[in-house]
């Protein structure tokens, strides 16, 4: 077998291998576009569930404890336009930094900010097909755990400096 016969068999054996790795791509993109939302929903109904439980069983004055608001990327986005499944967890004395929480779809990641700090979960598929988050360090996290972390970045809010929120 001569160098062009054996060039052949390994540009083919290239191509199935290139052709397998793209199915096995869109496969897991088909899946995350299938659990990505249902996900974030997920975090969005444990975060105002939580919000709610906290507000009724703490005893508190009405400008302390927290506020769940659906559905803020009109007004995050500035665009009055924006179906960007989001919201926004904030103190109720009104003189904090707040979280906004947002969830690129075309990228499968949900996204958050808080004064000058943001952060992100990565969207990912177990082979059961359910879906869960990973933090930056690959930290594997369910809904209830992202959850947790934005409510604790709520709760630990500080005054904000006037300044506007600005993705990077």
């Amino acid at each position: 077998m001569g160098w062009a016969e054996n060039q052949i068999k390994r540009d083919q054996a290239e191509e199935e291998s290139g052709a397998v790795d793209n199915e096995l791509r869109l496969r897991e993109e088909r899946m995350k576009d299938e659990v990505g939302r249902d996900c974030f929903e997920k975090v969005k109904a444990y975060v105002k569930t939580e919000v709610d439980n906290y507000n009724k069983a703490t005893p508190h004055s009405s400008t302390q404890g927290l506020s769940f608001f659906p559905d803020t990327s009109a007004e995050e986005e500035q665009d009055f336009m924006s179906k960007i499944p989001s919201f926004t967890i904030r103190k109720k004395d009104g003189r904090c930094a707040y979280v906004y929480v947002k969830y690129r779809q075309n990228g499968h990641v949900l996204e958050w900010r808080c004064g000058a700090s943001q952060g992100s979960y990565e969207l990912r598929v177990h082979p059961d097909g359910t879906g869960y988050f990973v933090e930056s360090d690959g930290t594997p996290k369910t809904p209830e755990m992202v959850g947790n972390e934005l409510l604790n970045n709520a709760r630990n809010a500080e005054p904000s400096g006037g300044g506007g929120m600005v993705w990077k």
